[in-house]
């Protein structure tokens, strides 16, 4: 062997070494990226669960206490329906653009929010109307309305894990707050 090849067969071994290195410190550490990854998801669903389970009993404690009659869980964990009317027209489905009217209150019977007012900038009462699935409208809601057909009107009782969670939303909605959405379904396009 000459001193071409030698040298050849050094470099060639040396750029192998380094390519191995290189492509072994990428996987450890991708490794370690996707085992704090895992990490943090399981510590979001732990705090998730331990929330609704909070949640459930403030809840179920809040429909007893007040004597609330014909509420029932619905297929939603931390969701809870009181029909008020019955609707007779077509049901709401993912994908579809729904209209509704709510009124949003708190456990201790403070309205939050109103579809059933004049907002600033309107000259009359608007109700919301969005496709359902597929906008920024809270889970809770959302899930209550997927179960409603036109002309029903119910009221859900919305753990926090289904609406602001630990954020909150501006001052009138704390943190791990539970909800009460009354809505009307009135027209499933």
């Amino acid at each position: 062997m000459n001193l071409k090849n030698t040298i050849t067969s050094i470099t060639r071994n040396r750029l192998l070494t380094a390519i191995f290195f290189f492509l072994s410190v990428t996987v450890f550490y991708s490794c370690n990226d996707n085992s704090e990854l895992e990490d943090e998801a399981r510590r979001q669903e732990e705090a998730y669960k331990r929330q609704l389970g909070i949640d459930t009993v403030l809840i179920q404690n809040h429909i007893l206490t007040n004597n609330i009659a014909n509420v029932r869980r619905t297929p939603y964990k931390g969701l809870y329906a009181a029909v008020q009317t019955p609707g007779t027209g077509d049901s709401a489905r993912i994908g579809r653009t729904v209209v509704t009217h709510y009124v949003l209150t708190n456990f201790k019977g403070d309205t939050l929010d109103t579809s059933r007012k004049v907002r600033t900038g309107q000259t009359a009462i608007q109700p919301l109307t969005f496709v359902l699935g597929q906008s920024n409208i809270i889970t809770g809601f959302q899930q209550g309305v997927s179960l409603m057909r036109v002309g029903e009107r119910t009221k859900f009782y919305l753990s926090s894990v289904l609406a602001y969670g630990e954020q909150g939303s501006g001052t009138s909605i704390p943190p791990n707050t539970n909800l009460i959405f009354d809505i009307e379904l009135l027209q499933v396009k």
